[in-house]
């Protein structure tokens, strides 16, 4: 705290502003992977792969 005492109004406001900026992306970047959009997400990667696992099984049937 000391380092941030030594400051001028300006600079702490700079700061301040930077560090709200990064605490904003960080909760945005939670919030997609929490929300509707990460899941969707998830869920086409679940589809390709059962997908993927009927047609390896419907090439072993006809071999």
């Amino acid at each position: 705290m000391d380092a941030l005492s030594g400051l001028t109004d300006d600079q702490m406001a700079l700061v301040m502003c930077l560090g709200a900026f990064f605490g904003c992306g960080i909760i945005m970047s939670l919030s997609y992977y929490i929300g509707t959009d990460g899941r969707q997400d998830e869920e086409l990667r679940i589809l390709m792969e059962t997908q993927q696992d009927q047609s390896e099984e419907s090439h072993q049937k006809a071999a």
